[in-house]
């Protein structure tokens, strides 16, 4: 192993699949444990080990949205339709938190 005085990072990136461009990338502050999540609506789901679950726009990279969920994040992000609505549920520490996606 090499030790560095360069501080932990991680990257969540987006690939061409056909080319391996990279198309766009988010630096985290620290590497993440958490799994990712796309969308066929065009969102990525990602967690960091800050507690943020972030929304990205898969396109652009453009974070959307990002929530606090009190604990590091630690698992991927799960997604499931009721009644024609979208939800996207992430666990965190002791809780599973639900958010319903727009319509």
């Amino acid at each position: 192993m090499v030790w560095t005085d360069e501080k932990e990072w991680g990257l969540l990136k987006a690939l061409d699949p056909l080319t391996g461009e990279t198309k766009w990338d988010f630096r985290y502050f620290r590497a993440p444990w958490a799994g990712t999540l796309s969308t066929s609506g065009g969102l990525i789901f990602s967690g960091d080990e800050d507690g943020y679950l972030m929304a990205f726009d898969a396109k652009s990279g453009k974070n959307l949205w990002k929530f606090n969920t009190g604990n590091r994040l630690v698992t991927a992000p799960m997604t499931y339709t009721v009644g024609g609505r979208q939800y996207v549920t992430m666990p965190s520490g002791g809780a599973v938190l639900t958010f319903a996606l727009p319509e």
